[in-house]
C-alpha cells in the first residue's frame, strides 16, 4: 500500500480535491469548465462510493497499481465489461461511467496526468463503451410496462406511483419529479417549469418540458394536490421518497419476474415516446434528437442519441423515410 493510504482512499482525495458544493454547474458550462468540479453533496456521495469499489476491483486484478494516475483505460474497459457480465442495470454501468470520467477530469485539473493522455473512458461515438448490454433487454419502459407496474404501485404506494408516472409523463428524474411544485405545471400550455436548484434540476440548469394532452388530466389532479399546501409542494418527505421509489419499484419488477431496470427507465420512456412523435410530425432524424435533448436537459445530442433512444428505433423510422 501507498504511504498516501489505499487506492481508494487516494481516489477519494482525488474527488475532495475538485469538490466545490454549492457551485452551479450551469455556469461552469457557460465558462467551459465543465467537468472540472462536483457541487453536488449527493453527487459527492455516490461518485466516492462508487470509486472505492472500483479501487477494490483493481486491486483484486492488478495488485501493483497503487495510485490513479496508474490506472489506464484497458483497466476501465474490464471494469466496465465485468459490470455488464454481472447483469448490472444499463442505469448503474451508466453511473460509473460518469465517475470514471469525473476521476479523468479532476486527475487532468490537478496536473497529476498529461493533457494529452488517452481518455480512461471514452465516449461511445470516440471508440468506448456504451452503457448498456448489447442483447435485446427492457432498457425503456413501454407502454405495457407501465400497464402492469402502476397499478400495483399504486395499491402499495400512491406517491411512488406518481412519481414514476412524471417521470414517463414528462421525462424527469426521479428527484425532479419529488420536488416539482403546483406553480411549475402550466396546463394551458401544457408544460413544466424546472427552475433549477428550486426543483432539484441536474447541476442547476433550469428547463421547461412538455407533456402530451393525455396526460393533462393526471398533471391537473397534480397540480391540484399541490395547491393544498402552503409551498405548492406536491410531495411529502421528499428527502426520503426518492429511494422508497427506487426500492419499490425494484420489489415489484422482482415479483413480476421482470428485467433489471430503474425508474431511470420511465424517463428513457419518455424519450423514445417523444422522439416518435417528432419524427411522426415531420423532424428529421438529427432535428429529433435534439428536440429530445432539449427536453431532457441534455447539453450533447450524443448522449441522448446513445443512451436515450436505442439504434433500432431509429433504425425503424429511417426504413419508414
Amino acid at each position: 500500500m501507498s504511504k498516501q493510504g489505499s487506492l481508494g482512499h487516494q481516489i477519494e482525495a482525488v474527488f475532495k480535491k475538485v469538490f466545490k458544493p454549492g457551485r452551479s454547474r450551469h455556469q461552469d458550462k457557460a465558462m467551459k469548465r465543465a467537468g472540472q468540479f462536483i457541487t453536488g453533496v449527493g453527487d459527492m456521495k455516490t461518485k466516492l462510493a462508487d470509486g472505492y469499489r472500483f479501487a477494490r476491483f483493481i486491486q483484486q486484478r492488478w495488485s501493483d497499481v497503487r495510485q490513479p494516475e496508474q490506472i489506464t483505460p484497458a483497466m476501465a474497459l474490464a471494469y466496465h465489461d465485468y459490470l455488464v457480465a454481472h447483469e448490472r442495470s444499463g442505469g448503474y454501468i451508466g453511473r460509473i461511467h460518469a465517475t470514471l470520467r469525473e476521476l479523468d477530469h479532476a486527475l487532468r485539473y490537478l496536473r497529476r496526468i498529461p493533457a494529452d493522455r488517452p481518455a480512461l473512458l471514452p465516449y461511445a461515438d470516440e471508440g468506448g463503451p456504451s452503457g448498456y448490454h448489447s442483447e435485446a433487454r427492457a432498457l425503456f419502459s413501454t407502454n405495457d410496462d407501465v400497464d402492469r407496474l402502476l397499478p400495483i404501485l399504486e395499491q402499495r404506494d400512491p406517491a411512488c406511483a406518481r412519481v414514476l408516472r412524471l417521470a414517463y409523463a414528462a421525462g424527469l428524474r426521479v428527484t425532479e419529479a419529488v420536488y416539482l411544485r403546483a406553480q411549475d405545471i402550466d396546463l394551458g400550455q401544457r408544460t413544466i417549469a424546472l427552475k433549477g436548484n428550486v426543483n432539484r434540476t441536474k447541476g442547476g440548469r433550469p428547463r421547461q418540458v412538455e407533456f402530451t394532452e393525455q396526460y393533462s388530466p393526471f398533471m391537473a389532479e397534480l397540480q391540484r394536490i399541490g395547491k393544498a399546501q402552503p409551498a405548492g409542494h406536491i410531495f411529502h418527505s421528499r428527502r426520503s421518497l426518492a429511494e422508497r421509489t427506487r426500492a419499490l419499484l425494484r420489489q415489484v419488477r422482482r415479483e413480476l419476474d421482470m428485467p433489471p431496470f430503474t425508474p431511470h427507465a420511465f424517463r428513457k420512456g419518455y424519450a423514445v415516446a417523444t422522439y416518435l412523435d417528432s419524427r411522426d410530425a415531420g423532424q428529421t432524424d438529427p432535428e429529433a434528437l435534439l428536440h429530445v435533448s432539449h427536453q431532457l436537459g441534455h447539453n450533447r445530442t450524443e448522449v441522448t442519441q446513445h443512451n436515450y433512444v436505442p439504434p433500432w428505433v431509429r433504425d425503424d423510422k429511417k426504413g419508414d423515410e
